[in-house]
């Protein structure tokens, strides 16, 4: 996972105003294509899961940040929001904590990091479209530790007329790779299992089932992993251990190794946080039905999901 340690200069309103252009010179992912065939990372035809929001700031915190020179509190929001933005061009999750440690500096003392944090979010949706979401409602609980806390800058899940310069963005990632985590996804939602240490809501399939099933799609890729990263697939640009560390290091999934009886390696996987973020259950669902040639999925599932979601949002 990239680890981004350079300086965040200061910006400027103008600064900030047309981002994207600016980003297209400093090298960050691959070269921008325009073609309008490009495949996104995102998918936005059915709903990704629930998340709530920034709980807002408090009076008192805003308060003491109105204490501040207008400038000194316009540079911190900016150097906020080129935080979430390379944060989102890396794919890298983001702790509050650390946020306001590297961002705020000095004046992390005053306590007005919540008010920081809530404006450059704000601004973020303003200029880009993208959103910074926590991990979604039905994962609590049933995911590692280690992920309590996180957030993830993903693209508009509304649609917004906003969205269209995160949507260049966006561009910046190779479609081939994108249909390899896809199609994992959908293996592991269709033939994963529920396991009884995760509230009974994620499935997790096994290193030999997933690369089976990449094997009866494409026989250039071993029905069993290569320890040390195989060949290069033609297409991906890489191998696919290597892809697959990959989305473990960005939360697209989630590794996680249990001890069996049998000769299997005991290495599970499952959908991890950005992956319900960005394409959902739901999503899932339907791109299986597609591929089977059905012209909709299973109601009972889709309910299922429904159900989930109002119980979600009621809580």
């Amino acid at each position: 996972m990239p680890n981004n340690k350079r300086r965040l200069p200061a910006v400027d309103e103008d600064e900030v105003s047309q981002p994207v252009e600016e980003l297209e010179n400093e090298g960050y992912g691959d070269d921008v294509n325009d073609d309008d065939n490009d495949v996104k990372l995102l998918f936005t035809q059915e709903a990704p899961e629930f998340s709530e929001s920034f709980v807002e700031p408090l009076e008192k915190e805003v308060a003491r940040a109105s204490e501040l020179p207008a400038a000194v509190k316009s540079k911190l929001v900016n150097d906020m929001l080129r935080y979430f933005i390379l944060k989102g061009l890396g794919k890298e999750f983001i702790e509050k904590k650390k946020a306001v440690d590297d961002v705020m500096g000095e004046y992390k003392k005053e306590k007005i990091a919540s008010v920081i944090l809530d404006e450059a979010t704000k601004k973020l949706k303003a200029l880009y479209g993208w959103s910074v979401m926590q991990v979604p409602n039905f994962m609590q609980g049933s995911i590692p530790t280690k992920f309590k806390g996180r957030m993830y800058i993903v693209n508009n899940p509304e649609g917004d007329e906003e969205g269209d310069q995160a949507d260049l963005l966006h561009r910046r990632f190779d479609s081939g790779q994108n249909g390899l985590l896809i199609f994992l996804l959908m293996v592991i939602y269709n033939k994963g299992v529920i396991r009884s240490d995760t509230r009974n809501v994620l499935k997790w399939c096994s290193e030999e089932v997933l690369y089976k099933a990449m094997n009866d799609v494409d026989g250039t890729i071993s029905s069993e992993p290569k320890r040390g990263g195989g060949s290069e697939i033609f297409g991906l640009n890489s191998d696919v251990e290597s892809l697959i560390a990959r989305f473990v290091d960005q939360d697209y999934l989630i590794k996680d190794k249990v001890k069996v009886d049998d000769d299997s390696s005991g290495v599970h996987y499952t959908l991890g946080p950005r992956s319900a973020l960005e394409v959902g259950r739901k999503q899932l669902v339907y791109l299986t039905a597609n591929i089977l040639g059905e012209q909709e999925p299973d109601p009972t599932m889709l309910l299922e999901l429904d159900e989930e979601s109002d119980e979600e949002e009621e809580e």
